[in-house]
């Protein structure tokens, strides 16, 4: 049997009145574009011995991996909202088009060619992807992305000290 519920006000009280994760008490929870739902006819059972029933159930509850240590901390990042949507799509967008761009300089080009541009939009679209994956707050979508940031920022730096290299040695000649 499923239960929908159209706004948040009627499932948080759910959610607080079995006091225990919906797992345990036979109930799952999700929210979905139609509502919140409740499952009373599912059944999750843990994969393995290795994962512990407190790491399982957290994973596995509609809450989300992340949102019980971070909700008070930004809980506009665990809000609904069409800005999210706009974000997704930003980052998802952005870091596609970096590959466009460098085709076009490519082919421009007539040789294989990486502008600087590309670790820009690279570094922006990979951050816009991981504050939306955040607010998503699923595991392996915010692991697909949380060292990329970091991967180009670095890049940026080693093109921004190329060129300060380039000048120097200019500057010398």
């Amino acid at each position: 049997m499923t239960t929908i519920f159209r706004s948040e006000s009627a499932y948080r009280p759910l959610t607080h009145a079995l006091k225990k994760s919906p797992v345990d008490r036979g109930f799952f929870l999700s929210r979905r574009s139609s509502g919140y739902h409740c499952d009373s006819s599912a059944s999750y059972g843990f994969p393995d011995d290795t994962i512990s029933s407190t790491t399982w159930q957290a994973m596995k509850s509609s809450e989300g991996f992340l949102e019980p240590y971070l909700n008070h901390l930004a809980p506009w990042l665990y809000t609904d909202s069409v800005i999210w949507t706009i974000v997704g799509l930003s980052g998802g967008f952005l870091f596609s088009s970096r590959f466009v761009l460098q085709w076009l300089h490519s082919e421009r080009s007539g040789r294989l060619v990486v502008p600087a541009l590309f670790w820009h939009i690279s570094f922006w679209g990979s951050l816009l992807s991981l504050i939306y994956a955040l607010h998503l707050d699923k595991l392996p979508i915010i692991l697909s992305y949380f060292f990329l940031p970091a991967l180009y920022a670095r890049n940026l730096w080693l093109l921004k000290r190329g060129k300060e290299v380039d000048k120097e040695v200019s500057r010398v000649q």
